[in-house]
């Protein structure tokens, strides 16, 4: 199954923003409203995204899997990988390292090396981290 969401937001993309709505919040770092009440009316688009998912993992009894969230860094220029933070006993690491490989094989553009597979503290709201930890998906990655 594919599910594709181009604009998750699309009021900020129409005044010219990549990353930001039209408050001026940057969605990839508010991916928990669904667990903060009071912040869940600022941002309907990912309310909306998370019940979706976490419906569809209920349906298809958490076999979804891959989650890729693709958007522009917000000051690096090269093309990589943020991937999911498995451990090295973990069935999934060098399974989730896999993909970014590959395609380093097949894009000139894309830089294998600058990939990263970790989940810091400024980051455990993004997309990539709720799916994750939260969603089950496996192989959740930003690029």
């Amino acid at each position: 199954m594919w599910v594709l969401v181009p604009i998750i937001n699309p009021d900020g993309v129409a005044l010219g923003n990549n990353r930001t709505g039209i408050l001026g919040f940057d969605f990839n770092r508010h991916w928990y409203v669904d667990k903060d009440a009071q912040r869940a009316h600022l941002f309907p688009e990912l309310l909306g995204a998370i019940r979706y998912f976490k419906s569809q993992q209920k349906e298809y009894h958490k076999k979804l899997k891959l989650f890729i969230d693709l958007h522009g860094h917000s000051s690096q220029s090269d093309v990589f990988a943020y991937g999911p933070p498995h451990v090295k006993q973990s069935e999934y690491y060098e399974l989730s390292r896999l993909f970014p490989f590959l395609i380093s094989t097949k894009n000139n553009n894309f830089n294998y090396e600058k990939s990263s597979y970790s989940i810091n503290q400024a980051k455990k709201h993004c997309a990539r981290a709720i799916f994750f930890e939260r969603l089950g998906f496996h192989f959740s990655y930003t690029i």
